[in-house]
């Protein structure tokens, strides 16, 4: 690895990510195995990270891969994803400037910019985000899915099933579980 201007920095991204990754993993394996997990450690390093990460870019900037090397920017970016959504609002359009400037992956920022859209209730454009309740979990809805494997390999993504696109949530469904979709993202 390179020297990065932040090493101390990137080591403790790092850190954190792996902590952060082996407790939802905990999580899914206690699922996997049929007990009923308890969230709570998971919601705790979310959390502390998110306290983290206020501290590092309010004084950073997007913490990107010249500052802190790719393996930082992208523990960065998984950091953001269970953020709270007001700061994965906040925090966006400094990742969509990395990306821009080359300083990020364009496949991890569909990832923030779909959870977003589906946080604010708007269809998504790569198909990275699903969403479930009572014993259903299925794709949030997508914008013209017909064109989303395209979309996806543009961005370096797999593409999905056909079954998987066609069976995304519709907007009734949605309705009829206390979630609204909309087009100008006024409803959650």
């Amino acid at each position: 690895m390179n020297s990065v201007p932040e090493p101390e920095l990137r080591a403790e991204l790092l850190r954190r990510r792996e902590i952060e990754q082996d407790a939802r993993f905990a999580y899914i394996r206690a699922q996997e195995r049929g007990e009923e997990p308890d969230w709570g450690p998971v919601g705790v390093i979310d959390e502390d990270n998110l306290a983290f990460l206020i501290e590092a870019i309010g004084r950073h900037g997007w913490l990107d891969s010249d500052l802190v090397g790719e393996d930082g920017a992208s523990a960065c970016w998984l950091m953001v994803q269970h953020a709270a959504p007001d700061y994965q609002d906040r925090w966006l359009p400094l990742m969509e400037q990395a990306v821009t400037d080359g300083l990020a992956k364009p496949g991890e920022l569909v990832y923030l910019r779909d959870r977003v859209n589906m946080h604010h209730g708007r269809r998504q454009t790569h198909g990275t985000q699903s969403w479930g309740i009572e014993g259903k979990a299925a794709l949030w809805p997508v914008t013209d899915p017909a064109s989303l494997n395209a979309r996806r390999a543009e961005v370096g993504l797999f593409p999905l099933d056909d079954e998987v696109i066609a069976d995304a949530w519709t907007a009734t469904e949605l309705h009829a579980h206390g979630r609204q979709l909309t087009e100008d993202g006024a409803g959650a």
